[in-house]
């Protein structure tokens, strides 16, 4: 009898130990992929050289969102909602939010380094939602509900300095 509580034991440790070991690879590998799509981005908007999203035309716009679309989410699979306090624009400063879930920061600030050109920081992310921590969370707050966010994750970068003409 006690071997048989012994041999129960151990495989019930090694089976929490396994699920820990799912767990922990898929978070690593969503938080890959959202990293992989920051660089995408960053690569996108340093290799067209592209220096203001704002005045950028119709067939251009059109063009870098379906190089979002296909890249993106067609080839890595990274697609991340974005809830509307992602795009709040931080000291008056250019937002622009794409569909798959990329924030895209235009900065123009002059300093010593940067004295011709703009840069963008680019921000993607990695939400994750576990049932039995919204549970736990939501015993001690009343306000959770189905689309409240348990987990959040942002992955930011900026470009090199893209010189005006």
């Amino acid at each position: 009898m006690r071997d048989a509580f012994g041999g129960s034991f151990m495989i019930r440790i090694f089976l929490i130990f396994i699920l820990i070991y799912i767990l922990l690879t898929a978070v690593v590998l969503n938080y890959a992929k959202a990293y992989r799509a920051k660089d995408l981005v960053v690569s996108y908007l340093e290799d067209n050289e592209i220096d203001d999203i704002g005045s950028m035309s119709a067939d251009d716009l059109t063009k870098m969102e379906e190089y979002f679309e296909s890249v993106l989410v067609g080839t890595l699979g990274y697609v991340t909602p974005l809830s509307p306090t992602d795009c709040k624009s931080e000291d008056g400063e250019e937002v622009f939010c794409f569909e798959p879930g990329i924030k895209i920061r235009r900065i123009d600030k002059p300093t010593s380094s940067n004295k011709l050109g703009v840069y963008y920081q680019v921000t993607t992310y990695y939400r994750y939602d576990i049932g039995f921590l919204r549970a736990i969370k939501a015993a001690d707050n009343s306000d959770v509900d189905k689309t409240s966010d348990i987990g959040k994750w942002e992955i930011s970068g900026e470009t090199r300095p893209i010189v005006r003409e």
